[in-house]
């Protein structure tokens, strides 16, 4: 019976562990394609690029795809730190359960606030910023 509750926590453990590691590809990629967007935004953008509003349509788009890319840089630094937090949790854990003998106990880190909250406003940063280009784009032509 404990080697099954053990299998069961393992089972569960690697659950989290490759949900976890694609959420960190998934944020690496997007930290990529933000970075680039936003070098490749500075340094082809023309010094005078016509009226008052394509420059402040640019400056937005700017905006947005820098903080996209700082979002992303704190999002991926935290999912680092709740890896390591839950390995560290879950050795305690295990730790414990083999003092008392017992069976060791499922484990979670629960996500911080500001994990959250930057997830969700670098993916909409990224969104908007891709809009603004888009407008961006279509003022420059005209």
């Amino acid at each position: 019976m404990r080697d099954l509750e053990h299998y069961e926590i393992e089972k569960l453990n690697e659950l989290i562990e490759t949900v976890l590691s694609k959420q960190e590809s998934f944020h690496h990629t997007l930290l990529l394609v933000t970075s680039t967007l936003l070098g490749v935004l500075v340094v082809l953008h023309p010094t005078s690029s016509g009226s008052l509003c394509t420059r402040l349509v640019f400056l937005a788009a700017l905006l947005s795809v820098a903080t996209a890319t700082l979002g992303v840089i704190i999002v991926v630094i935290d999912l680092l730190l709740v890896r390591e937090k839950s390995l560290e949790v879950y050795s305690t854990e295990l730790h414990k359960s083999l003092i008392e003998e017992r069976a060791s106990e499922p484990v979670s880190v629960p996500r911080e606030k500001r994990t959250l909250f930057w997830q969700k406003t670098s993916l909409i940063s990224f969104v908007v910023s891709l809009i603004l280009l888009a407008v961006y784009c279509s003022l420059s032509l005209f």
